[in-house]
């Protein structure tokens, strides 16, 4: 197992959408690195935070962004913007 900041140690984005806020960290393996939340109301806010974050691993070769949602519409128009940022797809946790 590859944990903590081994070089080998995949380097994640988590975010978590809820109705009011999003949650977001940084893992680097099994270690929370950083994490912050944004209130929803101010979306372009809330997506340079993001940006900011997944900016920040994009330089690992093992490198994944992972999103968990209760608001589908507000999730999936953010989603997509990451998406288009980064040029790279954002993984949907659903249960």
């Amino acid at each position: 197992m590859v944990t903590g900041n081994s070089p080998q140690a995949l380097r994640l984005l988590a975010i978590s959408v809820g109705n009011t806020r999003t949650s977001f960290g940084v893992f680097e393996g099994d270690l929370l690195v950083r994490a912050d939340s944004a209130p929803n109301r101010d979306e372009k806010a809330l997506l340079d935070a993001l940006l900011k974050e997944a900016r920040s691993i994009e330089d690992s070769e093992l490198r994944a962004v992972v999103a968990a949602t209760v608001n589908p519409a507000f999730s999936e128009k953010l989603i997509e913007a990451l998406e288009k940022e980064l040029d790279a797809p954002v993984r949907r946790v659903q249960r």
